[in-house]
């Protein structure tokens, strides 16, 4: 059997697609075809505690509270914008979306 035809796993860091789409209504550039980053993940992965309160914690770490935290790419964070949804069984959430000005990397949150 060809193995080229085997599923794969993908591993994907993105809110779900819906979410995605309506971001280039927010001014996101590409945001259906750039790498998204979960901010949690960005954190823990260079040693950041895992904040409740995620959108503080990344914003103190571009203001220089903490140790300077760079985009993959070498470039400065982007700060994460707040934006609320309203889904369409009435729920609300907040998701915080911010883009790396260099590389396209979309980096976000959800409250």
């Amino acid at each position: 059997m060809d193995h080229s035809l085997q599923p794969f796993e993908m591993d994907c860091d993105a809110p779900t697609y819906a979410v995605v789409k309506v971001c280039r209504e927010l001014g996101l550039v590409m945001p259906e075809d750039v790498r998204w980053l979960g901010a949690r993940a960005v954190l823990a992965a260079r040693g950041k505690p895992s904040a409740k309160f995620i959108f503080y914690h990344w914003n103190d770490c571009l203001l220089g509270t903490n140790d300077v935290v760079v985009c993959s790419c070498g470039g400065p964070l982007p700060f994460l914008k707040c934006y609320q949804f309203t889904l369409a069984d009435g729920r609300e959430i907040v998701y915080g979306f911010g883009q790396c000005h260099r590389c396209l990397t979309i980096y976000w949150a959800k409250e």
